[in-house]
């Protein structure tokens, strides 16, 4: 396949999915992986206190200088969390059951 100048442009955008437990309420829409898009890099956290899965931004570029943020709840800096990575067979981080991902994804940047 002969390369042309736009096959070679590379626009980074991240993915969401909706993710629902098959025995408690947990249900909540996110990446499910580290991911990135244009300005921000984010990673999946599970909130022990809020009980729900969030995508926390721990890395924004603004113009040339890039920012870190730590791993935290969305809600409080105090809230317990840990990152979270969905692969197929993934247990709820709730409850240990189930954990179905809706393979509709929506994309951002």
């Amino acid at each position: 396949m002969k390369m042309t100048p736009l096959s070679l442009i590379f626009i980074p955008m991240g993915q969401r999915f909706k993710f629902s437990c098959t025995k408690c309420s947990l249900q909540d829409t996110v990446s499910g992986r580290s991911d990135a898009g244009i300005l921000l890099g984010t990673v999946t956290v599970y909130c022990q206190q809020c009980v729900q899965l969030q995508d926390r931004v721990v890395r924004e570029l603004r113009g040339t200088e890039e920012l870190e943020y730590p791993l935290a709840c969305n809600f409080s800096e105090t809230h317990p969390v840990s990152r979270w990575h969905w692969t197929r067979g993934t247990p709820c981080p709730h409850c240990g059951e189930e954990l179905v991902r809706d393979p509709q994804g929506v994309f951002w940047d």
